[in-house]
């Protein structure tokens, strides 16, 4: 490799963004940085009218709905979430992955048992 590629890959290494342990808020994640970079704006592409109409339904069988994300993103509050429910939710995240890759694997195998 030239030396002008590897100094330029050097570089973008550098600048690259890296994962860091930093605490991550109960209500912003990562993107409030605590408060840090605080207030944060609604994102517009968020199809409001679709929440508005899933909390609705869910106040109509008797389900106590989340916060509405605009709300969460107007709070001004910031709480630190404990490790251990962080390592909770990637473990459930790697379940529903798992499983997803399963369901996949299984119809990819139905469908190629159909060609045979």
């Amino acid at each position: 490799m030239s030396r002008r590629l590897t100094a330029r890959l050097a570089r973008i290494e550098q600048a690259a963004p890296r994962p860091t342990d930093a605490p991550i808020c109960r209500y912003h994640g990562a993107a409030c940085s605590m408060g840090a970079n605080w207030p944060l704006p609604f994102p517009e592409d968020q199809p409001s009218e679709l929440l508005d109409m899933i909390l609705e339904a869910q106040r109509a069988i008797g389900q106590e709905p989340e916060p509405h994300p605009r709300d969460v993103w107007a709070t001004d509050e910031h709480d630190q979430k404990p490790a251990a429910e962080l390592a909770a939710e990637k473990a459930e995240l790697a379940r529903l992955i798992a499983e997803a890759e399963a369901a996949v694997a299984a119809e990819e195998a139905a469908i190629k048992g159909g060609w045979a």
